[in-house]
């Protein structure tokens, strides 16, 4: 008997591990989004980066539990950004509708000429890719499809010639500027609630 009832506990909470929801982001302006979810209180837990079209809705899996949902109009110039608390307590739908106005502005459109990749667009954000000595926390890795990681916080980037924004998923947001292999900056928190300090990094690789 007590071996059945062990059974059924691992089984149940394998499913309760394995358990998702899913979300539909409506995407109300005329820019478009990238858009992800990273667990508060474990940032390994994160759902797939997603690109939201202008004016359309998109639905995908999330992870359950407390989340954060990071989104970034990373092909407008510049770029902007939000992030919100948003819970996933049971499998199911969940619903989320994004205007201009949750971004602080009236209007949102992409830059003229945007393309689909915004991290490699231009050819001198390719030397990005790879590992960075970072002043803080050990190694940055930035990956070609605009994603990068530093243990178990991770984040997505862009680049516009020299000047690269990073957005995290523990809360900061940082912008930087390219000059040969070393990256300067400033970084603040996100939502922004003040204060600035210095980020920078060095290619290792």
């Amino acid at each position: 008997m007590q071996r059945i009832l062990l059974t059924l506990i691992l089984c149940l909470a394998a499913a309760a591990a394995a358990a998702e929801a899913y979300l539909t982001v409506h995407n109300n302006t005329d820019a478009t989004l990238n858009v992800e979810t990273v667990n508060i209180y474990d940032t390994a837990v994160y759902s797939d980066a997603v690109t939201i079209a202008p004016n359309s809705s998109l639905r995908f899996p999330v992870p359950m539990g407390q989340s954060r949902l990071l989104v970034e109009a990373s092909r407008m110039k510049p770029p902007l950004n939000i992030s919100r608390e948003i819970s996933f307590l049971r499998t199911g739908e969940y619903q989320v509708e994004l205007f201009a106005a949750d971004f602080g502005t009236s209007f949102m459109a992409d830059a003229p000429g945007a393309a689909a990749t915004p991290a490699l667009e231009a050819d001198g954000c390719n030397v990005l890719i790879g590992t960075w000595a970072w002043f803080v926390n050990g190694d940055v890795v930035f990956h070609p499809d605009g994603t990068h990681v530093q243990g178990t916080n991770r984040g997505t980037w862009t680049c516009d010639g020299a000047d690269v924004t990073m957005t995290w998923s523990h809360g900061y947001f940082d912008t930087l500027t390219l000059a040969g292999t070393r990256l300067d900056g400033t970084g603040r928190p996100e939502p922004d609630t003040g204060g600035r300090w210095a980020v920078w990094g060095e290619r290792r690789d």
